[in-house]
């Protein structure tokens, strides 16, 4: 094993632990809106406005229905602006939901400090990988990096199984020896 291969796994370790900042933190995240949600009655709000807006779907189309039957009138093409497409555009409770979070922008402390925490983490993840990179580049060899990492608490027990085992690969290119010798010598 090298160093260069550990660093490789540091790297990918690296990732690894940001993955999982940002999985926790997306959990996190999705159970503070659950709670404010509730707290703002968001869900309430949106399946009130969507009974309104149903109902004035209905008034809607009654009239336009009605303009169809008067002689030189012409309903086919509305505009982008009518009501009816404007309607439309509220007719599921998803786009109401939507609109409804463009009313305000959500600056609570709570919010904040779960940002500012997410970014912290993940600042001292790559502060402290980068620092440790360094030191097990900085090493005299493989294995002292790796007696450093274990005293750190790495397991490395799998990459260290998979170097004592390494997975040979068929050559995919042949090569012609007789043009990477010219002149005769091996060297």
């Amino acid at each position: 094993m090298t160093k260069r291969q550990l660093v490789k796994w540091l790297e990918a370790k690296q990732s690894d632990a940001k993955a999982e900042v940002e999985i926790q933190y997306a959990t996190a995240e999705k159970a503070y809106f659950a709670q404010r949600d509730e707290a703002l009655k968001i869900n309430e709000t949106v399946d009130e406005v969507f009974r309104l807006i149903s109902e004035a779907d209905t008034v809607a189309n009654r009239w336009k229905e009605a303009l169809e039957k008067v002689e030189g009138i012409d309903t086919t093409c509305g505009w982008y602006t009518s009501l009816t497409t404007k309607l439309s555009d509220l007719s599921d409770k998803e786009n109401i939901r939507m609109y409804i979070m463009k009313d305000f922008t959500d600056g609570t402390d709570t919010l904040r400090q779960l940002k500012a925490k997410r970014s912290e983490t993940l600042r001292n993840i790559e502060k402290n990988y980068i620092n440790v990179i360094a030191n097990v580049e900085s090493m005299k060899n493989a294995k002292t990096a790796i007696e450093y990492l274990e005293k750190l608490g790495f397991d490395l027990s799998a990459l260290i199984e998979a170097d004592n085992h390494p997975v040979t690969t068929a050559l995919t290119v042949e090569v012609d020896t007789k043009f990477l010798f010219i002149g005769g010598e091996k060297k």
